[in-house]
């Protein structure tokens, strides 16, 4: 079951497991944007706002689907990186940059994430 809720600042949709989870799990399944150890080339950051809260979300339903479909965590990836973009007090240029990158990095997931998903490892 998906919930909109506050964590670290923004309010994301996010499974009630994550919410309920300890940091301990959390750190072993979730590392932000990326495959874990590429951090250098997918950064958490995009033009100076970190959008890790939504990679950790999805890391946490890719490891933790309950019931979900890749494309309904992956859709939720894209729309919880739209909603700390549309969250920030950043300019409207800045926004649509962030955009046009968050779109990216959801591409990415769809065609790349097929053999991370439903306890395969996180991405």
């Amino acid at each position: 079951m998906i919930l909109v809720y506050e964590y670290l600042g923004y309010r994301l949709k996010l499974p009630h497991s994550f919410i309920s989870a300890d940091i301990v799990e959390k750190s072993r399944v979730c590392n932000g944007m990326g495959p874990e150890g590429f951090g250098w080339m997918i950064p958490d950051t995009m033009y100076g706002l970190d959008l890790s809260p939504a990679g950790d979300i999805h890391d946490w339903m890719y490891e933790y689907p309950e019931g979900l479909t890749k494309e309904q965590c992956d859709d939720t990836f894209y729309e919880n990186m739209k909603r700390i973009i549309e969250q920030d007090d950043g300019w409207a240029f800045t926004k649509w940059l962030r955009g046009r990158r968050a779109w990216k990095y959801y591409k990415a997931v769809q065609v790349g994430g097929k053999e991370h998903f439903n306890g395969g490892g996180s991405f």
